[in-house]
């Protein structure tokens, strides 16, 4: 499912410490520095990675965890992640991050993220194109338990015949402290 304001939109805040801090404004809420004291977000800076696969570049820039999502039902928990793709050559590729799979050091694992924004994070990214998305995975663990995460997803270059001739699946195990 996705939607064009998600509440991990959150991962979008720059938050220049390497701690989880907190702040207090709400994810439709980007344009002011928060405060950090009344966050429900922890922030994971420091949980990064990169690649350049054949020219398509992958890079998670953080992670934000929380046991105090609301939504219509109730508090939720959710993992969410900031990932940027950019593709830096003449040919597309086809990514679908969004569908992937994250698993938990709790032993969880979710298939497909409950959220993503923008929708051009999955699917084909042409020449010169670069995007940035939150990817949202509701978790029934208490985030503050979990240790690690992996995120699974896929990258993949289309030959003439319209088969993957070079894809990649990526699986990135980033820790959260």
């Amino acid at each position: 499912m996705s939607t064009s304001s998600s509440p991990a939109d959150e991962a979008n805040k720059e938050d220049r410490s390497d701690e989880k801090t907190t702040d207090n404004s709400s994810a439709d809420d980007q344009s002011e520095e928060p405060e950090k004291e009344n966050d429900i977000y922890n922030h994971f800076n420091d949980a990064t990675w990169e690649d350049d696969f054949h020219g398509f570049k992958s890079r998670v820039l953080k992670v934000v965890t929380t046991n105090n999502l609301e939504l219509d039902d109730g508090k939720h928990s959710m993992v969410g992640i900031k990932l940027e793709v950019e593709n830096t050559t003449k040919k597309a590729f086809d990514t679908f991050p969004a569908n992937g799979t994250l698993v938990l050091s709790t032993g969880e694992q979710v298939v497909g993220a409950t959220s993503y924004s923008p929708d051009e994070i999955n699917g084909t990214i042409y020449e010169g194109v670069s995007v940035t998305s939150n990817i949202n995975f509701l978790v029934q663990s208490n985030v503050d338990e979990i240790k690690w995460i992996k995120f699974i997803w896929f990258v993949g270059q289309r030959g003439n015949d319209n088969t993957y001739n070079v894809d990649e699946e990526y699986q990135v195990k980033l820790t959260l402290e």
